[in-house]
C-alpha cells in the first residue's frame, strides 16, 4: 500500500464492477475474523468498509487491534489517521501518520495523508511540502496532484490548481474529482461554461455526487439559467437531502425568477438543517423584502448579523429594509455600518445618500451621492484607463489632467481628498 495512485484506481475500478463492494465487504470479513479474530488483511479490510459506512470509530478501534500487537504496522497506521480525519480530528491524524513516516520516510500515501489533513487545518502550503514529497515518490500519484490543486484552490492560485487537475485527469481520465475540482477552479475565475464542461464530465463518471450537480447549478445560475439551474439543485437535493447549501442555492434561483414564496421554503429548509447558517437567514430576508414584509425581513438581517457580526451586506439590506419602513436614521446606522466594514462600497454609499435626502439633509446628500459615483462610474473609468489606454511613457500625462478634471467637479461637494486618493490608487501611484 505504498503506490496510492494505482490502488485508488483499482478501488474504483472494483466499485464500477459491484456498488455494493463495501457492504459485501463488511460481511464477508465479519464472516473471517470468527473463525480467525486475528487476520491481520480482513481487520484492515474491515476498517476500510466501516469507513464508507461511515462508520469511523468503529474503524479506528479494527485498526487499533492491530496497533496493540505492532506499533509500527504501518497500514494499520493510515487507516487510522484516514478516520481521524473523517472524524475532522485532524492534529491527531497528524500525529497518527507521522508515526507511520518515523518508521519509514519513503511511505508515499503517509505524506499525502498529512498534506490533506494539513489543509483542512488551513495550512495550505504546508500541505502543499507534502504532496511535492508523494508526487517525487511517485510521480505517477493522482490524489497527490489533485489534493495539491486543492491548496493551491484555498489559495487562490486558481491557474496553477487547475494545473495540478490537468494532471491528475491525464493521470487517470477516470477522475471525477479533479474535474469537479478543475470546474471549480473555473467558475471562480468566471469561466462559466468551461467550468460546467468539467461538471459534466465529472457527472459522467459518477452520476451520485450530488457537490457536482450543486456546483454546475452554481455556474448556471451566474449564466442567468435559473430554471436550469433548479434542475441541478433538485438532483443533488435528491441525492443529498440534508445538503443545507443545495436549498441555499435553489432558493436564490427561484428568488431571481421572482418566486419568492418558493424561495422562502427552500431558506426555511436550509436553516432548518443548518441553524447557524448566516447567509440563508440573509437571502430569507431578501425575499421577504421583495414581498413588502420588510419587519420579518428585519428578524432575517439581525439573525444573519448576530451569527456573523462582519456581514456588510446583511447590514445594508437591514438598512434597504429600514429605510422603506421610512426609519430613515436606523437604515444610515447600517449604511454607516457597511461603510466601517467595506469603505469602498459604492451601493452603501448611495442608499445612505437615499436615506439622508429623506431626512432633507441636502449637503450630506450629495456628498455620498459623489462617494457613490467615484467608487462606482470613476472605478470603472479609471480601470478601463489603466488597463487598456495607458502606456508608460504617457501615464504621467494622462493621471494628472484626470486629477485636474476631477477635482473641478466635485470639489465643492466635500469629497476632493477623497477623490484624489481614490485616483492615485487606480493609477497606482
Amino acid at each position: 500500500m505504498n503506490q496510492p495512485g494505482k490502488g485508488i484506481i483499482k478501488i474504483k475500478q472494483a466499485k464500477k464492477i459491484n456498488s455494493n463492494l463495501y457492504r459485501d465487504l463488511l460481511d464477508y470479513s465479519d464472516l473471517e475474523l470468527r473463525q480467525n479474530p486475528n487476520n491481520e488483511f480482513i481487520l484492515i479490510a474491515k476498517s476500510y468498509a466501516l469507513d464508507e459506512e461511515k462508520k469511523y470509530q468503529l474503524a479506528i478501534d479494527e485498526c487499533e487491534k492491530l496497533l496493540i500487537e505492532q506499533s509500527q504496522y504501518l497500514h494499520a497506521l493510515y487507516r487510522k489517521s484516514f478516520s481521524l480525519q473523517n472524524l475532522n480530528e485532524h492534529s491527531q491524524a497528524i500525529q497518527c501518520i507521522d508515526k507511520a513516516l518515523n518508521y519509514d520516510s519513503n511511505y508515499i500515501v503517509g505524506y499525502s495523508t498529512k498534506g490533506y489533513s494539513l489543509d483542512d487545518l488551513g495550512k495550505y502550503n504546508e500541505a502543499i511540502v507534502q504532496y511535492d514529497k508523494a508526487i517525487e515518490l511517485d510521480p505517477n500519484n493522482t490524489n497527490a496532484y489533485n489534493n495539491k490543486g486543492r491548496s493551491l484552490l484555498n489559495l487562490q492560485k486558481y491557474n496553477e490548481a487547475i494545473i495540478c487537475f490537468d494532471k491528475a485527469i491525464e493521470l487517470d481520465p477516470d477522475c471525477e474529482i479533479a474535474y469537479n475540482n478543475k470546474g471549480y477552479s473555473l467558475s471562480i475565475l468566471e469561466i462559466y461554461n468551461e467550468a460546467i464542461v468539467q461538471y459534466d464530465k465529472a457527472i459522467e463518471l459518477d452520476p451520485n455526487d450530488a457537490i457536482t450537480y450543486n456546483n454546475k447549478g452554481r455556474s448556471l445560475h451566474n449564466l442567468q439559467k435559473y430554471n436550469e439551474a433548479i434542475v441541478c439543485y433538485d438532483k443533488a437535493i435528491k441525492l443529498d437531502p440534508n445538503d443545507a447549501n443545495a436549498y441555499d442555492n435553489k432558493g436564490r434561483s427561484l428568488r431571481n425568477l421572482q418566486k419568492y414564496n418558493e424561495a422562502i421554503v427552500c431558506y426555511d429548509k436550509a436553516i432548518e438543517l443548518n441553524p447557524n447558517y448566516g447567509i440563508a437567514y440573509n437571502n430569507k430576508g431578501r425575499s421577504l423584502h421583495n414581498l413588502q414584509k420588510y419587519n420579518e425581513a428585519i428578524v432575517c438581517y439581525d439573525k444573519a448579523i448576530k451569527l456573523d457580526p462582519n456581514d456588510a451586506n446583511a447590514y445594508d439590506n437591514k438598512g434597504r429594509s429600514l429605510h422603506n419602513l421610512q426609519k430613515y436614521n436606523e437604515a444610515i446606522d447600517c449604511y454607516d455600518k457597511v461603510i466601517e466594514l467595506d469603505p469602498n462600497n459604492a451601493i452603501a454609499y448611495n442608499n445612505k445618500g437615499r436615506s439622508l435626502r429623506n431626512l432633507q439633509k441636502y449637503n450630506e446628500f450629495v456628498y455620498h451621492q459623489y462617494q457613490n459615483q467615484n467608487l462606482q462610474s470613476l472605478h470603472q473609468l479609471f480601470h478601463h484607463i489603466r488597463y487598456r489606454w495607458v502606456a508608460n511613457y504617457y501615464q504621467k500625462y494622462i493621471w494628472l489632467i484626470l486629477i485636474l478634471f476631477y477635482k473641478i467637479i466635485i470639489m465643492t461637494h466635500y469629497c476632493y481628498f477623497r477623490g484624489l486618493l481614490i485616483i492615485l490608487n487606480f493609477i497606482g501611484i
